[in-house]
């Protein structure tokens, strides 16, 4: 059952409504405070689904609570009912992410639909465990979500995430927001995950760096051992084999999807002269510089390193079953590690040719402004071609058959990409 908590000074209206919407006892159950300092603890101390709240109140009032909810339960929905509203006033709490306001003297059933409508609102997304906090995030950013994101620990820590069309705007953890909080939540292991629809509210973006940086940092404090040891147990990493589906639960596997049939040496030698045309100088020129940004060629890998991302790669391989080509490519397009089932020679063009692919794209986003190289798709009659940045100048490549699922191909890298960055440091 739902639990409702009504905020207001006057202990005679407090009376009043609780008494009138004890006709919903079945549906919710009734809290009172009489001030924001009694609220704060009774949200802090009981499970609460949905508050309602007088703004005007003495010492503590309602525009406190409400700051105080967003940094610590932003989850919660708001209701506010009071006489105090102006147009900036309305402004200011729809900006805040207050769900509605309801003007004094109301009417009972107003607040009561209000209340009822709030609480279909209390958790419409899923859960899940046994998937790492960086790996549903990039899900989340593959599929442009727009959501909210309680992650919690079995240690009871728990912290919040916003993300907006796919891009990550904001983090709270504690008294922390953004960035760094971001970077700690992305350290934890053993959590479980609630994503649900993000409370009417524009939320401020905070965070402006790429979800694949805060990832190579949340990775490198990892290495340094700068992470308290209680968040670092084991992950599972249990076996998600599709999209996040609306009520929280993995999609099933698609056989007849995933079974795109025997690859031909043809088909290969095809996707490799699809890219390699027009990119022979930006290849070379990248081989020139040692890298396709013009950056240094990242350190060669140990041979204990390059096995442990070659059974990476393979387990991809597996995972996916039709895949033309796997690698972890350096700046200048050179493979560290190769996965190619059918066609080794071909995988390594498939390479060289991404890396010019690359090299033109980084090039014209410096040219234009429009930030740092994060994710590459290429897409042609045969295949996907997905590269996604996992450290300066190195990238997983996966290439596989047009009749897998671009989202599934995402899934794959975002699962696997830390594992592979774990062992490059």
């Amino acid at each position: 059952m739902h639990t409702i908590l009504l905020v207001d000074y006057d202990t005679n209206l407090l009376r009043s409504l609780a008494d009138s919407l004890a006709y919903y006892r079945d549906t919710f159950k009734i809290l009172t405070a009489e001030s924001g300092e009694r609220a704060i603890v009774i949200i802090a101390n009981q499970r609460v689904n949905l508050v309602l709240t007088e703004l005007r109140m003495p010492d503590m009032d309602g525009f406190e609570i409400i700051d105080w909810m967003n940094m610590h339960h932003p989850s919660i929905p708001v209701l506010v009912m009071s006489e105090l509203f102006t147009s900036r006033v309305r402004q200011h709490l729809e900006e805040v992410g207050v769900f509605r306001t309801i003007q004094k003297p109301a009417n009972f059933q107003d607040v009561a639909d209000a209340i009822t409508a709030g609480l279909q609102r209390v958790f419409q997304g899923g859960t899940l465990g046994g998937i790492s906090v960086g790996s549903f995030l990039q899900l989340m950013e593959a599929e442009e979500k727009t959501t909210l994101v309680e992650v919690r620990t079995q240690e009871g820590q728990r912290g919040f995430m916003f993300f907006d069309q796919g891009r990550l705007i904001d983090a709270v953890y504690g008294e922390n927001q953004g960035e760094k909080a971001a970077i700690e939540l992305l350290t934890w292991r053993n959590t479980e995950i609630r994503y649900r629809d993000v409370p009417q509210a524009k939320i401020k973006q905070k965070i402006s760096t790429g979800l694949m940086s805060l990832l190579m940092e949340a990775s490198r404090l990892e290495d340094e051992g700068l992470v308290k040891k209680s968040v670092l147990d084991s992950d599972p990493g249990a076996r998600i084999m599709g999209r996040i589906a609306g009520g929280g639960a993995p999609a099933e596997e698609d056989e007849d999807v995933l079974d795109a049939g025997p690859i031909s040496d043809v088909a290969v030698d095809a996707l490799v002269q699809d890219l390699l045309p027009k990119l022979e100088e930006k290849k070379r020129a990248a081989a020139r510089t040692g890298g396709v940004s013009g950056g240094k060629r990242p350190p060669l890998l140990t041979q204990k390193a390059q096995d442990a991302v070659s059974a990476v790669l393979g387990s991809i391989v597996e995972e996916m079953e039709h895949v033309y080509a796997c690698a972890v490519l350096d700046g200048a397009g050179e493979p560290m590690a190769l996965r190619c089932p059918k066609n080794p020679a071909s995988g390594n063009g498939l390479s060289k040719g991404m890396a010019g692919v690359l090299s033109a794209a980084k090039d014209t986003l410096k040219d234009m402004n429009l930030g740092a190289f994060e994710e590459c798709m290429v897409q042609t009659e045969e295949a996907w071609v997905l590269t996604r940045l996992l450290a300066p100048e190195t990238h997983l490549m996966i290439a596989v058959t047009r009749e897998t699922p671009l989202g599934f191909v995402r899934l794959m890298a975002s699962r696997y990409a830390q594992g592979i960055i774990r062992h490059l440091s």
